[in-house]
């Protein structure tokens, strides 16, 4: 082990390294007398200044989620134009700032790439305009909608309601567009200084959302309503880290910010206008056809109240221009870089020329002892102006990064960083006690530590705190763990609050955190106060890699050394036992691809129990679940002794797409205990000696309303966690003798017949504007080789209809094996994308088609349906149709298939090759309130998928509860 360097603080200086670019027109010597450094306006020493050896690292940055999709089109356009000048100067690559931060073009030379991968995303890709959305949302919203149609008196007798509706609203609509900024902004930050590189960076940020104070929106919107108190009276959040410090750590890690805003986009008015042809009144409602996006289109105004006039209506602007006010702070953040706000390709090209021509200004930068050390430095030629250069140097990394980082770790499941970090809060003495180990044998973090210290309480902004490590506060921990600890004060740390600690080795640039601990509950105390790191997990159990689970399945596991005998279980029963390696199994699943849970829980020599590992099979990708992970089954039941006192319990979340959790509710018995926001998602549970049998309950609820829930009973007999009642819910559409949806029927219009015996309806709405999530299963066999372009065009239309932003999509495509082409999530857009990449390859497995659309469905809260399309002109004979049959009465998910054929539309669906075809395709969608559609070859499929959106948006939903019953029977 390798001993403890006793370094302070400021033993090792690091240096500042400034890029300046110098115009191609200029020739400049690299003569450290030809420069002058400033910092703080005071000029430093030691300056040293080189020619710019080597490439730049050029990353271009599309911000989808803030943006809108006319704004990524035009920029893509622009810059695949320039892209031999990009490749010029330095490698490119393309990052996607969606709902993640993701690599879409790794870093490339060859300008040729460049320009295709820029063509692409300005065909396939978008923007969602998320800020934008938002206010738009706000202002055609009802409280707003109904103070357009009826003007607003302060002295009404709605008044105060009234005041109370639109304050409700504007502070939802702040409070979502502050989340939107800091997902952004940390998100863009991590990834920017996770992947770090020596060379010089220049960053081309595509973004129009980067509005810094929303306050200044809705107060001016209040005041044009006449709602000056409630203006006056509005607290904003700003959002974190703020404009300021976002430029100034962008400045700080090395990145040189150009923001891109094509002037083609002003020029447009930065919305595609739409034009109105004609219109009709249907009761109150004003039904308009408009070209949008090219197309014609209906568009419906409530109360003949047009949401796009409604603006102009309260004395406003053109829509974008009062919407959003994005310049001011992009501008700041390209000049605290030594960067520029570029509206048009010429400005871009002469930047980026002049990187070439840049040289190297570097000088010492003594560290100070607080770590937070903001310097604003100038460059200047001697005789001459201020140079072009960033604006904020530090000696560390700036301490907003690490607030980022714990962000994300508090609320999002992401990867540690480099260190391993263990913190356990010591109550009885009022400290956290933390050790870290870094990755390479024999090697330790050495000082300057910095730790951040990250609290999330219910309800109130995330609290960081930050201290500095020096050498004299370090203590080994152990020979064998290679680990060093050191102690930080925490008299005041909440007991019931979510903490993280990251700690970061300053000098070597390298980072970890882990989740605080209270008392001795992890690992083992040892000297210093710190504890042993947990071990590796004994036994790993490995997915098969199959599509879609069904029958005999084998299980492999990696299993530790200690390991002597792996049981494992389905659905919680003892399945099968193995001895030896490699300690793998073969479980029947069934004929029907339900979901499973299959487990492995490792023993050693002795028959401890020494680990154990899950999964759940057959789980759909839009699935909420919440599962009761600890206590483990063998440890929840009572013997002659009850387990009493103080016990941990942990859940496990499955979250769908696109859809956040709101919280997480902990119940002993009725008895509320604790609400956790993010992972981990543990709550310690007291259970009373007097009265110890009972149940501790889990209750998930998301953002879009929908919620799961998993209980365990606690010292009871095994066989109590079996008894529930499930609720079965019905979504039901009633039409009239022309097959056209009949609305506004109430629970005394109908009757509930389980196996003939009627049921008590225990609940009854209108679920036409309930959120859908809609499965499009496409054929994507070699037959659909021509009918697949317009088959792609018609599910995209589709989803044009998809108007609520809780409404949500996945893309499956058949050819000889279904595959997952999009996840179920509400960024369409990401879906559409999924439509148009489909390629025509295989055979026609329509009924695994089917069956694997349906997994994807089967869990998923609220209203569902599945849209399938084929030509008919095939089918697997490997996978049967009565499991698609059954597995979708199970499901109980509507399907509508939309067949395009001339011979099955020409003869009815009557010909002799196809006659059973059809009616096992007919049989499967009576039995779940779908339909079949048979078409001709090339036929508009539009006015169908109206029809199916119609029936979707048209549907009732009724509940009844039964008790479970043992078995497969249908009834």
């Amino acid at each position: 082990m390798v001993s403890l360097a006793a370094v302070g603080l400021a033993d090792m200086e690091p240096r500042v390294e400034l890029v300046v670019p110098v115009p191609s027109s200029e020739a400049i010597a690299a003569d450290p007398a030809a420069f002058r450094v400033l910092e703080d306006g005071q000029e430093v020493s030691g300056v040293e200044v080189a020619p710019l050896t080597g490439d730049w690292r050029v990353v271009v940055v599309f911000d989808q989620l803030l943006s809108n999709p006319l704004l990524v089109k035009s920029a893509a356009l622009e810059l695949g134009a320039l892209a031999p000048e990009l490749v010029a100067a330095g490698t490119v690559e393309i990052v996607l700032a969606g709902e993640d931060v993701t690599l879409s073009l790794p870093a490339t030379s060859d300008g040729a790439r460049l320009e295709q991968a820029l063509s692409w995303i300005s065909v396939r890709e978008g923007g969602v305009g998320g800020q934008l959305a938002v206010r738009d949302r706000f202002l055609t919203s009802p409280a707003m909608g109904d103070l357009a149609a009826d003007e607003y008196s302060a002295v009404s007798a709605t008044a105060g309601r009234r005041i109370a509706e639109v304050g409700e609203t504007v502070r939802r609509s702040i409070d979502e567009e502050v989340e939107l900024l800091e997902r952004q902004r940390q998100g863009l930050l991590v990834w920017l200084a996770e992947n770090r590189d020596p060379r010089p960076r220049l960053l081309i940020l595509v973004s129009e959302g980067w509005d810094e104070d929303p306050g200044v929106f809705y107060r001016k919107v209040l005041r044009r309503v006449k709602m000056e108190e409630l203006a006056e009276s509005l607290i904003v959040t700003r959002p974190h880290p703020d404009i300021e410090t976002l430029a100034r750590t962008l400045s700080a890690t090395g990145w040189r910010a150009l923001t891109f805003t094509p002037s083609r986009l002003a020029e447009s008015g930065e919305v595609e206008e739409e034009t109105g042809l004609e219109g009709r009144i249907e009761g109150d409602d004003r039904v308009e056809t408009v070209i949008q996006d090219g197309r014609e289109v209906e568009r419906t105004t409530l109360k003949g109240i047009d949401p796009r006039d409604l603006w102009r209506r309260l004395g406003g602007r053109p829509l974008t221009a009062e919407l959003n006010a994005a310049a001011e702070p992009l501008a700041a953040l390209a000049d605290a870089s030594g960067g520029a706000r570029v509206r048009d390709r010429r400005q871009l090209s002469r930047f980026v020329d002049d990187l070439r021509t840049a040289v190297r200004v570097s000088y010492p930068i003594p560290p100070s002892a607080s770590g937070e050390d903001w310097r604003r430095v100038e460059v200047r030629r001697v005789g001459g102006g201020e140079m072009a250069s960033r604006r904020w140097v530090t000696a560390y990394p700036p301490p907003v990064l690490a607030e980022a980082r714990a962000r994300r770790l508090l609320q999002e499941d992401i990867e540690d960083g480099e260190l391993t970090v263990a913190a356990r809060h010591v109550v009885g003495e009022g400290v956290l006690s933390i050790e870290t180990a870094a990755p390479g044998e024999g090697e330790l973090p050495t000082a300057p530590l910095r730790a951040t210290v990250a609290i999330a309480r219910d309800g109130e902004p995330i609290e960081y705190r930050h201290q500095m490590v020096a050498a004299g506060d370090l203590f080994p921990v152990g020979e064998e763990t290679g680990a060093v600890g050191f102690r930080l004060p925490a008299t005041d740390l909440d007991l019931d609050a979510l903490t993280v600690v990251l700690v970061e080795d300053l000098d070597r640039g390298a980072w970890g955190s882990g989740f605080v601990r209270s008392g001795g509950a992890e690992g083992t105390v040892a000297a210093g106060g710190s504890f042993v790191l947990p071990a590796p997990k004994a036994v790993h159990l490995l997915m098969p890699t199959e599509p879609m689970l069904l029958g005999p399945t084998s299980f492999d596991t990696v299993a530790g050394e200690t390991v002597s005998r792996v049981d494992f279980y389905l659905d919680g029963n003892l399945a099968t036992s193995r001895a030896e390696l490699p300690f793998a199994a073969t479980l029947d699943l069934g004929r029907l691809p339900r979901p499973r849970r299959v487990e492995a829980v490792a023993f050693d020599a002795a028959g401890l129990v020494i680990g154990r590992d899950s999964l759940t099979i057959n789980e759909g990708t839009g699935n909420f679940r919440v599962r009761i992970v600890r206590p483990p089954p063998d440890e929840r039941y009572g013997s002659s002794q009850p387990r009493v006192g103080a016990l941990d319990v942990e859940a496990d979340l499955r979250l769908p797409g696109g859809i956040g959790l709101e919280r997480l509710e902990f119940y002993w018995k009725n008895d509320l205990l604790g609400t956790r926001y993010a992972p981990p998602y543990v709550q310690r549970v007291r259970i009373p000696a007097a009265d110890p049998i009972g149940f501790v309950r889990v209750v998930g609820y998301l953002a879009d309303g929908s919620s799961a829930e998993d209980v365990v009973f606690i010292n009871s007999p095994v066989g109590s966690e079996n008894l529930r009642v499930e609720l079965v819910e019905l979504y039901t559409v009633v039409t009239d003798r022309r097959g056209r949806p009949i609305r506004e029927l109430t629970q005394d219009d109908f009757r509930v017949l389980d196996d003939g015996v009627e049921q008590e309806i225990a609940t009854f709405s209108d679920a036409g504007e309930r959120p859908l999530t809609v499965g499009l299963a496409i054929d994507s066999s070699a037959s659909m080789f021509v009918k697949l372009p317009e088959v792609q065009l018609a599910a995209s239309s589709f989803l044009t209809g998809l108007t609520s932003p809780r409404d949500r999509a996945f893309v499956v495509g058949f050819g000889d094996e279904p595959f997952l082409q999009r996840d179920t999530t509400s960024d369409l857009g990401a879906v559409r994308t999924a439509l148009s990449s489909l390629e025509p390859a295989g055979r026609t497995s329509i009924w695994k088609g089917i069956a694997y659309s349906l997994v994807q469905l089967q869990g998923v809260p609220g209203k569902k349906a599945l849209i399938v399309f084929s030509d008919g002109a095939d089918e697997d004979p490997d996978f049967s149709s009565r499991v698609a049959l059954d597995f979708a009465r199970r499901v109980g998910v509507p399907v509508y298939v939309v067949v395009s054929n001339d011979e099955i539309y020409r003869t009815g669906g009557k010909g002799l090759t196809i006659r059973a075809f059809m009616n096992r395709l007919e049989t499967l969608t009576r039995s779940v309130g779908g339909r079949v559609f048979v078409t001709r070859v090339g036929e508009d499929l539009e006015a169908i998928y109206r029809e199916i959106d119609e029936e979707l948006r048209s549907q009732y939903l009724l509940g009844y509860y039964v008790r479970d019953r043992e078995g497969e029977d249908w009834r």
